[in-house]
């Protein structure tokens, strides 16, 4: 489910840049007010319009899930009884932190750490079977 929210995360942000360009093509067919546009630049105005639209309600979607999965991840990390695997875990898979960062965080080495996380999606595992 970790890659899975990750995953999911990258294409809400692909999907709100492709919002951003449909909204900057709209921007730039737009006319000032009074300014008579012919019938194919208001068709293309007009679709361009509907298109922005379908993407942010499947932007909301993507989001929607996204918070409820990011929701059930965080609770199954606090599961774990080791306090210390939950940060590693918590950082790791809902703050995107990289391994070498939380190194740096905790104070330890990366090679530590990476021990830490796969001792840390052991119990995990044992925690949810």
């Amino acid at each position: 489910m970790y890659d899975e929210l990750r995953e999911l995360n990258e294409r809400i942000q692909r999907k709100q840049e492709h919002i951003d360009e449909l909204r900057a093509a709209l921007t730039s067919l737009s006319a000032p007010i009074g300014v008579v546009v012919q019938s194919s630049h208001s068709d293309r105005m007009a679709a361009l319009t509907c298109k922005v639209i379908m993407a942010e309600k499947q932007l909301d979607s993507m989001i929607d899930k996204y918070a409820d999965m990011k929701e059930k991840a965080a609770r199954e990390i606090f599961l774990v009884k080791n306090e210390a695997y939950q940060d590693i875990l918590y950082m790791h898979y809902i703050e995107y932190k990289s391994l070498g960062e939380i190194a740096r965080i905790k104070g330890k080495t990366a090679g530590a750490i990476k021990v830490m996380n796969n001792r840390a999606l052991k119990s995990l595992k044992k925690q949810l079977t």
